[in-house]
């Protein structure tokens, strides 16, 4: 991902006339440690091991920091430094290989892809093209976006970081090289201990932003450029040590505590990096502090190796581990659009052997990427003429924009699909009232109103996270049928349980003990004569709060809702509680419209009675539990059964869900008559 390799040889001191003139081609222990980051990355998305293997984003970020805060130092010492040349060499090394990659990935789209999937790759493409497409990710990473996992080129955001990095890198090196040299590795520390700073913080506040923008990632690759600027500092000293006959000029004593303290530093440095690797996973608070021990260990490889090889060093020189090394950028690109398009077939993970295909597949086509692309561009063997390369460059960029701009005017060209196909597929766009209530507004007493008329008092409190979001469309209904008003209190991953924090990052967090203080004073002040609860219980059973060890997380959890339950008792509501509706296997309009297009039978998707079951079985005996004189448990499961014990995804030819586990608006109406006949009776009619 970065660019050229800066090396020196073994036992060579380079003495002040040099001017620094040789800028040597490779290093090959920065190639080695170039395998040991793509290699894990690839093993993480695939898989195959490493839970912590992503951390091998952040060993690139310091090895380009460090390489092209050489290079640019290097050139300015010789009063040789051109933005255009810097740019140039910029665009032969990512571009090619970039556009390739990208054109496939749009291509293949059209074959493969579901019109809003399709628009959604284009939109990542034309993100791409603008160099922002960290932010775009950024930005769709919201709870009612489309996982990002399922996007082809999401693993873009981290060129987008790298290249917003190159465009400010070599600005700020050439003010400060004109106006104030001395200051340079000042101005470096301070940025770079900045955006540490703001990444500490934001991994547990802000952990999307942190994770996708350049402000908190630029600290790793400024790790390097401090790594580049104090090695370019040290060589250009008249007392430069080096190695060889100048290092033991200065006592064998001395000689032989460097090359130890060096060789214990790469020791530690690799170990560090493969920590990260192995103990790290997808619950880690990232980056944050936890990056320390990747970007830090692939600094302290590097330095370890500046003037000789360690037995590290050595190491990572080993052929295998250079070859990988030198198509690391290739493969890194080729490996995601497959493993995406796989799954996105598959319905859900690959199989073991298929996923080991498709990663053996990536290195084939890495290796032909970087024989046939990037190479003879690097080496200037193809449009040698920079004036022809930025031409050819600007050409090919306008015509990616342009198909991808082509794709989502046209919503993803439906007419590419049968019918049947695209209707399915417009499913994940049967929503209504997805609002977040917010704290404000729950004090505010301002909540989504329900009914034909938000006059007179409430008959009917909805509360809940996104499942009663999912509901409302019905509750609507119901209310307007029978002329009464509805409020709903909703926000997503947050469970109408007071006194309880929901882990998940999608909800209000500790922000929930006062959303839900407030739903309550509202239903006491209004005396609000029915409240239903509804929310996806299993997955607060299954994923409770931290707690102190030994703690029963389960109890808690009863007694916390067995409390809330009281509390509107008192407050003089019946409570209806909820059961979840069968949470399917996978994307029911996708795996819908994908079965449409090939035939297949659309009650094939549908998980079976005893499947939702099992999967809600400890929330169901919880719910269960909780039933008395004015709690009333309800169970929509049996709507969805049909004769064969499936929990159906369709009906009428139309998809009953929008996603995995929220309902559609149609599906959701397909409560009404069941809503009704279990509220209804229970309403309590004021004077």
């Amino acid at each position: 991902m970065a660019a050229d390799l800066l090396a020196r040889s073994p036992g060579r001191v380079i003495e002040p006339t040099d001017h620094f003139m040789h800028l040597l081609p490779h290093r090959a222990d920065i190639d080695g440690l170039r395998a040991v980051a793509v290699l894990p990355v690839v093993l993480f998305h695939a898989g195959l091991g490493c839970p912590g293997g992503y951390v091998g984003v952040d060993v690139f970020f310091v090895i380009s920091g460090y390489l092209i805060t050489a290079l640019i130092l290097l050139a300015l010492a010789r009063g040789e430094f051109s933005l255009a040349d810097f740019w140039q060499r910029r665009v032969r090394r990512i571009v090619p290989a970039l556009v390739v990659m990208l054109g496939a990935t749009l291509a293949a789209g059209w074959f493969l892809l579901l019109p809003e999937d399709l628009v959604s790759v284009a939109r990542s493409a034309l993100a791409q093209a603008a160099l922002i497409s960290n932010v775009h990710f950024w930005r769709k990473s919201g709870y009612f976006d489309a996982p990002a996992e399922s996007n082809p080129l999401l693993h873009t955001w981290s060129l987008a970081v790298e290249e917003q990095f190159y465009l400010v890198l070599p600005l700020l090196l050439l003010l400060v090289h004109r106006f104030r040299p001395p200051a340079l590795r000042g101005v470096l520390f301070g940025l770079c201990a900045a955006s540490f700073g703001l990444s500490l913080p934001g991994a547990w506040w802000y952990p999307s932003a942190t994770f996708y923008l350049l402000p908190t990632r630029a600290w790793e690759l400024l790790l390097g450029s401090l790594l580049a600027e104090r090695q370019v500092a040290v060589a250009s000293r008249p007392d430069s040590l080096g190695t060889g006959h100048a290092a033991r000029s200065v006592g064998r004593g001395r000689w032989i505590h460097a090359w130890l303290v060096r060789e214990v530093v790469g020791v530690i440095g690799l170990t560090a990096i493969g920590l990260a690797i192995l103990r790290y996973d997808r619950q880690t608070i990232f980056p944050g502090g936890a990056a320390l021990l990747p970007a830090g260990g692939a600094a302290a490889v590097i330095w370890a190796n500046t003037h000789r090889l360690t037995l590290t060093g050595r190491w990572l020189a080993c052929r295998p581990l250079v070859f990988i090394g030198g198509i690391s950028y290739s493969l890194y690109l080729w490996h995601w659009p497959l493993l995406v398009y796989a799954r996105y077939w598959s319905n859900g993970e690959c199989s073991l052997l298929h996923r080991v295909g498709l990663v053996a597949a990536s290195l084939v086509l890495a290796v032909l990427s970087w024989k046939y692309v990037e190479t003879p561009f690097r080496q200037k063997c193809s449009l040698a003429q920079p004036r022809r390369l930025f031409a050819a460059a600007g050409t090919a960029w306008g015509a990616l924009a342009l198909t991808a701009g082509l794709f989502v005017i046209g919503k993803g060209l439906p007419f590419r699909l049968p019918p049947q196909v695209v209707a399915f597929s417009q499913s994940r766009k049967d929503h209504a009232f997805l609002h977040n209530v917010s704290v404000a507004e729950a004090r505010a007493g301002r909540f989504l109103e329900l009914g034909a008329s938000a006059a007179g008092p409430p008959e009917l409190f909805v509360w809940g996270d996104s499942h009663a979001m999912a509901v409302l469309p019905a509750v609507d209904a119901l209310c307007r049928r029978q002329g009464i008003r509805g409020v709903a209190a909703t926000h997503s991953a947050t469970a109408p349980i007071l006194d309880w924090i929901s882990p998940s990052p999608h909800g209000l967090r500790e922000e929930a003990i006062p959303f839900n203080a407030a739903v309550l004073d509202f239903v006491r002040q209004h005396r609000v004569p029915q409240v239903l609860l509804v929310a996806r219980w299993s997955w607060y059973v299954s994923t409770p709060p931290e707690q102190p060890p030994g703690t029963d997380s389960a109890a808690i959890l009863r007694a916390r809702l067995d409390a809330t339950l009281k509390a509107l008792q008192a407050a003089g509501a019946r409570v209806t509680l909820m059961k979840e509706v069968p949470c399917q296997a996978a994307d029911v309009p996708r795996a819908l419209a994908k079965a449409a297009l090939i035939g297949a039978d659309l009650q094939g998707v549908a998980v079976s009675l005893d499947q939702h079951r099992q999967h809600t079985g400890a929330a169901n005996r919880l719910l269960d539990s909780l039933a008395r004189p004015g709690v009333t448990v309800v169970d929509p499961v049996p709507l969805f059964v049909d004769e064969q014990g499936r929990c159906r995804a369709e009906r009428d030819g139309r998809a009953l869900y929008r996603d995995e586990h929220h309902l559609s608006v149609f599906g959701a109406r397909q409560l009404v008559p069941w809503l009704e006949m279990q509220l209804v009776p229970r309403l309590a009619r004021r004077d």
